[in-house]
């Protein structure tokens, strides 16, 4: 599934409503609504007057959060279908596939380099040809692992 990324601006703004939401949890009014640092940042919201105030707060924050790219962004990236990130750990750790093609990309970088250590100095026109055209394949390999990795 594609969807727009989520901006670094998305991102902070919508960690702000994440933020002001955990504070009016606790009962604290988040301390970029207070005009002062002396103001009872106490909140209750048994208050109509106070929750009133809040929620306009919170809409008013999430009128420019991409609260919703980020998120859903996230559900993307979790979700097992796209096979991003590695469902068996309790961290975000990448799928077991990138760590494979990495390993067989350094691997095959390896053989590469052997190759060309092995054939080039001959100065054999035959060898040339041969290392040409495992260069051919070699890009053409990388290409795949790229367009793998970035799908």
């Amino acid at each position: 599934m594609k969807m727009a990324k989520a901006s670094p601006a998305d991102i902070e703004n919508a960690m702000a409503v994440c933020g002001a939401l955990d504070a009016l949890a606790n009962s604290q009014l988040p301390t970029q609504w207070l005009d002062h640092e002396e103001d009872d940042d106490w909140f209750s919201e048994r208050d109509d007057l106070e929750a009133a105030a809040a929620l306009r707060n919170l809409l008013k924050m999430t009128d420019t959060s991409g609260l919703f790219r980020v998120v859903t962004g996230m559900a993307v990236l979790l979700d097992p279908v796209n096979r991003i990130v590695d469902q068996d750990q309790d961290a975000l750790e990448i799928h077991p596939r990138f760590s494979a093609m990495l390993a067989l990309s350094e691997e095959q970088n390896a053989v590469i380099k052997a190759l060309r250590d092995l054939f080039s100095p001959s100065g054999h026109h035959e060898f040339a040809n041969m290392v040409a055209s495992v260069d051919d394949l070699i890009e053409r390999t990388n290409a795949t692992i790229a367009n793998a990795k970035g799908a």
